[in-house]
């Protein structure tokens, strides 16, 4: 199973096209392999400042990402743009009450 985070509609389509492709190239492991590390990247090594603030982060028991998450992504914006990458509907704006619920 593939991540659907970045797969255009996704959700809104049956199609798994990544999935059958994968199931095909693992027919043949050894090619397999050779273009996973073909496409790998070396991580780019932090300054040594950025090191330490993201150790300092962990030691408090923070996240690395969160704060610049939080700067990113207003509340509740990272699902908004998930929702809409995998074309599925909008949230609605609050839960339904009874009524709308035994309609």
């Amino acid at each position: 199973m593939l991540h659907s985070g970045k797969r255009e509609g996704s959700y809104a389509r049956d199609t798994a096209q990544e999935q059958e492709e994968l199931m095909d190239a693992m027919s043949s492991p050894d090619a397999l392999r050779a273009r996973i590390l073909g496409n790998a990247e070396e991580p780019a090594p932090l300054k040594r400042s950025r090191y330490l603030k993201r150790r300092f982060l962990a030691m408090l028991g923070i996240h690395p990402r969160a704060r610049s998450f939080r700067r990113q992504h207003r509340r509740g914006a990272f699902i908004v743009m998930l929702r809409q990458t995998r074309g599925l509907p909008p949230m609605p704006e609050r839960e339904p009450d009874i009524d709308a619920l035994l309609a």
